[in-house]
């Protein structure tokens, strides 16, 4: 699987993006994958503080509950939103996302006309789910020694899966320190989900970085 490890992570999540939803249960219940983060799932807000890179677990936890979702310009469907950027007291805001139908990147602005909502309340979800787990967004250099983003100061819920092989159910059962956990890199994670779906899951991580 060479080939994944020289794909930018932006075509990643075009390419994978309807794997990555299918295997939502494996990334919320694995730190190294819930922790994954990248320079295209990011909040960029004026005035306030909360700007920085989004795990893709929270990112996750936020479409299963409905939100940091638009409109596909393009389908009409709907898109998944990965980083928001704008003025809280202008309203003025911009998004990027991906939409599975499409299977690529679309954006575009959010109208408070549309729902009601101002950027405000569209970006608190987030930062209460990064509240919720600690979350500090990493420092302008983080990457560690396989290449993943470095992760600060976060705590990971312990979830029990409670319909075995469903992943739809899960009961918080404790919380673990992730200081000392390194995320992998996208095409790591990727490499990953590929595999649990062949029964090869659990490779070694320094064979998803060898390209010979």
């Amino acid at each position: 699987m060479t080939e994944i490890i020289e794909i930018s992570d932006d075509k990643l999540f075009a390419k994978y993006i309807n794997l990555i939803i299918d295997k939502k249960h494996l990334i919320l219940n694995s730190p190294e994958l819930f922790y994954v983060v990248t320079r295209c799932a990011s909040l960029s807000l004026a005035y306030i503080g909360g700007s920085g890179m989004i795990p893709l677990g929270i990112l996750i936890s936020l479409w299963d509950k409905g939100e940091f979702m638009a409109e596909c310009p393009k389908c009409k469907g709907v898109a998944l939103v990965f980083n928001l950027g704008g003025s809280v007291l202008s309203g003025t805001n911009k998004w990027n996302g991906v939409c599975p139908t499409c299977m690529e990147w679309v954006g575009g602005g959010f109208d408070k006309e549309t729902d009601g909502k101002n950027l405000f309340e569209r970006i608190k979800p987030v930062l209460e789910e990064e509240q919720r787990l600690g979350y500090t967004p990493p420092p302008d250099d983080p990457i560690t020694s396989t290449g993943g983003m470095r992760v600060k100061g976060t705590s990971f819920p312990i979830r029990l899966e409670l319909e075995p092989g469903h992943g739809k159910t899960f009961a918080p059962i404790g919380k673990i320190d992730t200081r000392s956990i390194i995320p992998l890199t996208l095409a790591q994670a990727i490499k990953r989900l590929l595999e649990s779906e062949t029964g090869n899951e659990g490779a070694s991580d320094e064979n998803s970085t060898d390209k010979n």
